[in-house]
């Protein structure tokens, strides 16, 4: 511990071991619904190529050379976890593992079932090995044209132009997700 001017160095905290994943899935075919099965197959393997025992010491074991927490991209899932087949796979991946998923996903909440009033959101995603969504995070800086229509009610005349573009909402940011000792 040391302390300079009365300000103290926070104690180190434990590490974890982080496994980054990238697909390279071309936008062209991500979001198209006949690619889902491929797309999530392409990051699942990329995963269990993270989980295969890696050279270790002596006094290492297979828990300590494998992620306790991976991340795939924004988007990487392309479609509503909760309501998409895909997402068994995914749970199988971590159930048994004590490791966690931060994927990238679009999410909704029914706001008004009266009035069927839904927000979209560009989420971040954190599911835990128990197959459960630990946490969200919405993105609240979305991409113009691409992720909503700026002053949609004013440029009404676009909306044949943008017909494909994400209605999502911006999300705040209350609370960071938490797997052991980490935050995202």
């Amino acid at each position: 511990m040391v302390e300079i001017s009365g300000w103290v160095a926070a104690p180190a905290t434990a590490r974890i071991n982080v496994g980054v994943v990238q697909g390279n899935i071309d936008q062209s075919i991500k979001w198209s619904p006949a690619e889902q099965k491929s797309t999530v197959d392409a990051y699942l393997t990329l995963t269990a190529s993270l989980m295969k025992p890696s050279i270790k010491t002596k006094t290492e074991t297979e828990t300590e050379t494998s992620p306790a927490l991976v991340v795939w991209p924004e988007t990487a899932l392309p479609f509503y976890p909760l309501t998409n087949d895909h997402m068994g796979p995914l749970r199988k991946l971590v159930a048994g593992r004590e490791m966690a998923l931060l994927t990238g996903a679009p999410w909704y909440e029914i706001i008004d079932r009266q009035n069927n009033k839904v927000q979209f959101y560009n989420s971040g995603l954190l599911l835990q090995p128990d197959g459960q969504f630990a946490g969200r995070y919405y993105k609240s800086h979305l991409v113009p044209f691409g992720e909503y229509v700026p002053l949609k009610k004013l440029l009404f005349f676009l909306a044949p132009l943008v017909e494909a573009v994400g209605d999502f909402s911006p999300g705040t940011i209350d609370r960071p997700l938490v797997w052991k000792e980490a935050k995202a």
